[in-house]
Formats: structure tokens, C-alpha cells, sequence
């Protein structure tokens, strides 16, 4: 799932930072703040953020940018956010969450989790859709709103990636299907240039 992709991508980040003496915390949300564990920067540390990690379960609806905007003015030091989210709410809300951080001077790096199916819809046949976070369902004959949602997602993609470009926070779009290990490795290849 998402979200035990989430947690393993973020255990990982957390030891690599940790051995590399940076201090981490962390926080996990839904419509509010869940768990808040404050940046320590010593190996036992990663005991406390992997016991948080493995206890997080799916809640319902969230309110990422009200999230973000709450945090930003929670981080009081210049800091390195890094966001894992699927990034589905308001777009121009969720920039100007993104924005808070980068206007209280820290460095943004926005992990994108995608599932192959939200990006390439491949259903062809009369399908049960529910949704993840409130459990509404919905029949739907993808046949008839397959090119207008492959449309509608590509220009959220793009209006994501775009406004990071703008506002200068590092944007990553990861999927689910591939190893995160893999992308992560990837990823800091990249931006290392």
C-alpha cells in the first residue's frame, strides 16, 4: 500500500540521515497532526521513529495543506522537509502549503507516491471503485471516463511538477510498483548534481 511504502521510504531516509549525523523527526497526519517526533540527531533515535512508523494506520479524509502550513510554523529551525504524500488535495492550496516552508527559508523535497493504475488507468471494463480514505464507492464504466480522467491526472501531474520548478522545492514523483530502494537510490544520484 501507499502507506507502507510511505513508512519504509521515510524508515530509510531517516536511518541514512541519522548515520550521516543529521538530526530527523518526524510527523505523521491525517486532517491533523497524528504523531510529532521532534529531530534528535543520535542512533537510538530511529528506535523512537520506527515505533511511530509502525504503529501509523490509514485515517480518514486528510487536509494536506492545512497540514503543511501547520508544520511549516512548527519547524523553527531551517530545516530539510522532505513530504511523502500522494499530493491529492487542492493543488493551489497544496503550493502554497509547499510555499510556507520555502518562505520560512527551509529546503523542500516533495516525494510523489504514485500507483501505476491512478497514472495510467488501465481498466477496460465495468469496475467497483472505492475510495481509499472516506470508503465511498462508485461504478463506473471506464470506457467512457478513461480519457478524460488520463487528462485530468497528466495536468494535475504537471501543475504539481511545474509549481515545485516555480517555487523551487525538489519534486520527485516515485511509484509504488518499483522498489523504493531502487528509486531512492535514484533519486540521490540525481541530486547530487
Amino acid at each position: 500500500t501507499r502507506l507502507d511504502y510511505a513508512a519504509s521510504l521515510a524508515a530509510a531516509l531517516s536511518l541514512l540521515m541519522l548515520r550521516q549525523g543529521d538530526q530527523v523527526g518526524l510527523i505523521t497526519f491525517d486532517t491533523q497532526t497524528r504523531a510529532f517526533v521532534p529531530p534528535r540527531g543520535n542512533a537510538r533515535h530511529f528506535v523512537a521513529i520506527r515505533e511511530v512508523l509502525e504503529r501509523v494506520r490509514p485515517g480518514g479524509d486528510t487536509r494536506l495543506a492545512a497540514v503543511l502550513h501547520e508544520t511549516a510554523e512548527r519547524i523553527r529551525r531551517r530545516s530539510l522537509v522532505v513530504i511523502l504524500s500522494d499530493f491529492l488535495d487542492q493543488p493551489e492550496e497544496v503550493m502554497r502549503g509547499l510555499q510556507h516552508f520555502r518562505h520560512r527559508r527551509h529546503e523542500v523535497i516533495a516525494l510523489h507516491l504514485l500507483d501505476d493504475a491512478e497514472i495510467e488507468f488501465p481498466f477496460d471494463r465495468v469496475t467497483l471503485f472505492e475510495g481509499m480514505e472516506r470508503g465511498e464507492e462508485v461504478v463506473v464504466d471506464p470506457r467512457l471516463v478513461a480519457e478524460a480522467y488520463r487528462a485530468r491526472f497528466s495536468a494535475f501531474l504537471d501543475d504539481l511538477k511545474r509549481g515545485c520548478a516555480e517555487k523551487n522545492i525538489d519534486y520527485q514523483r516515485m511509484r509504488l510498483s518499483e522498489p523504493f530502494d531502487r528509486a531512492l537510490t535514484t533519486y540521490l544520484g540525481w541530486r547530487k548534481y
